[in-house]
């Protein structure tokens, strides 16, 4: 087995240098910070022209990619297919054999990888609780397969499911020596069904970083330091639209689409892995540059920064270009609002250390949709539902606290600057690991507000206590809030109901229902 190749990527002295205009990153940068975006980097030559990340984020520390997953399972499926392991002309039903009907018996492997399989699952699925390879086999077929194209992420994860059949391993050790390995990687956390298949359509957290490496790979026909890492040909292939002429006027989706990535402008344009909530990488292979996108950008804003700016900021390179100390400050002071008061309440020492249990909530544990520390809008996807946050401590200190809850039998502290820092804590919850940034302040003599912002995870959560003596009440919201949220998901589900008044039935009452208030009491 090959070694992991320790590679960080270099850092150009000015954009010019590699030829970006500093005054287009200038306006970038602005333009950016009118969205919901975490960071940014315009990587040309191989050398990290600008980047820019909001504080607390990095580009370091790793951050949810959602759809970008689909990236990884092309060329997982890429490496399959030159080892003889697979075929695009693999059936689905030859590795999961059914009863089935006649279009499922025509789906293969270049359908599914291509969103054209025909199927339609419901998004709402709870995947918690069912089986998600069986979601896919029993789904209903909406038309043959390769006539047409639908954004299912499912038919991802059945390609991921085949690949195990195939291989006998996960989906991140099968690329640990051939991909992750080469490129300096560490073998990331990617979200998996519960017989242990990644998602394939979504579920992976990867640096930012790591994300440019890959987009720098793909985008120089699979090379990466002199050495061949992704097959050639397999690029060729899955960057060639793919897309049925029937399915070229789909509104957000009207792209090109090859093997998981989309294709911008025509069938030679620009190429992206792109995620929901504004996580992308996209390739301009005429101009040797990548951009690299990560964000909580609920209504994709920073997709149209990247199409305004690139590749129009490409300019000859220029060694000597002086240092352009504003863009420098714009890069540098970006940062999401601690919170923060100086007030600090009397209630402190009546409070510190007292365990304070809530109520359940029986209709959302019904549901599966209890309220964690991780917004429900981040998990609804995974086969591990966290939630019913209760046994709940504070422990005050001179400038930070430290908030102790559970959430079924995982059990979690988290440090809070109370004085206009952040502090960074580990956090479990789910089976996933996540990098928290925490702080809190007092609103007024009974009410303590903490933001507590997983840098995993495209949202943060606040949690307000309200105490009035032995009563105490706990408000969740969500940042951005869980309007906003839904909002940005609407078109998903209003594709699958085909319905504008059962979409904005659900969205409504998920709006009322999804972040109640918790009531609870101090026990001692």
């Amino acid at each position: 087995m090959t070694t992991a190749v320790k590679c960080e990527l270099p850092v150009a002295r000015t954009p010019e240098e590699v030829g970006v205009s500093s005054e287009k990153m200038l306006e970038m940068c602005k333009a950016m910070e009118k969205t919901g975006y975490h960071g940014f980097m315009v990587i040309r030559h191989g050398k990290i022209a600008f980047q820019a990340f909001k504080k607390p984020y990095t580009a370091t520390i790793p951050h949810a990619m959602y759809s970008v997953s689909k990236g990884l399972t092309v060329i997982a499926i890429g490496f399959a297919v030159n080892e003889g392991l697979l075929s695009l002309d693999d059936r689905v039903i030859d590795y999961f054999p059914v009863k089935c009907d006649e279009y499922m018996k025509k789906i293969r492997l270049r359908h599914l990888i291509s969103l054209s399989a025909g199927r339609e699952v419901f998004p709402l699925k709870n995947k918690a609780k069912n089986d998600w390879t069986e979601m896919f086999l029993k789904s209903k077929a909406v038309y043959e397969p390769g006539e047409n194209f639908s954004y299912i992420n499912e038919n991802f994860h059945m390609a991921l499911a085949m690949l195990r059949k195939v291989t006998g391993v996960s989906t991140v050790e099968y690329l640990t020596p051939r991909l992750f390995e080469p490129l300096g990687i560490e073998p990331p956390f990617w979200e998996t069904d519960h017989h242990g298949v990644e998602a394939g359509g979504w579920g992976l957290i990867l640096p930012a970083v790591d994300l440019a490496k890959i987009g720098l790979c793909f985008m120089n026909d699979g090379v990466y330091n002199g050495r061949q890492v992704i097959p050639k040909d397999w690029i060729a292939q899955a960057t060639t639209n793919h897309k049925s002429p029937k399915a070229r006027d789909q509104g957000a989706h009207n792209f090109g689409y090859g093997y998981g990535l989309w294709i911008r402008d025509n069938d030679n344009g620009p190429v992206r892995f792109d995620g929901l909530f504004g996580q992308i990488v996209e390739m301009y292979r005429d101009y040797d540059a990548i951009a690299v996108t990560v964000g909580g950008d609920i209504a994709g804003e920073n997709r149209g920064v990247l199409f305004k700016y690139l590749p129009e900021s490409f300019i000859d390179e220029q060694p000597n270009a002086p240092v352009n100390e504003e863009l420098v400050r714009a890069a540098d002071e970006p940062e999401f609002k601690v919170p923060y008061s100086e007030y600090r309440s009397p209630l402190e020492s009546s409070i510190n250390k007292k365990l304070i249990s809530f109520r359940k909530k029986h209709i959302l544990n019904k549901i599966s949709f209890q309220v964690s520390v991780i917004p429900a809008a981040a998990t609804y996807m995974s086969s591990k539902r966290a939630g019913n946050i209760t046994d709940v401590r504070f422990n005050f200190g001179n400038d930070s606290m430290t908030f102790s809850w559970s959430e079924g039998d995982e059990k979690n502290s988290v440090e809070c600057g109370l004085d206009g820092q952040w502090r960074v804590s580990d956090m479990r919850l789910a089976g996933v690991n996540y990098t928290t940034f925490a702080a809190a302040k007092w609103e007024d003599e009974n009410t303590l507000m903490l933001q507590i912002r997983p840098h995993e995870c495209f949202c943060a959560r606040n949690l307000q206590f309200k105490f009035k003596g032995r009563k105490v009440e706990m408000t969740p919201t969500s940042d951005p809030p869980i309007d906003s949220i839904l909002s940005g998901v609407r078109g998903l589900l209003n594709r699958y109901l085909n319905s504008d008044k059962m979409t904005d039935g659900i969205l409504t009452w998920a709006r009322n229902s999804l972040e109640p208030v918790h009531k609870g009491r101090i026990r001692k």
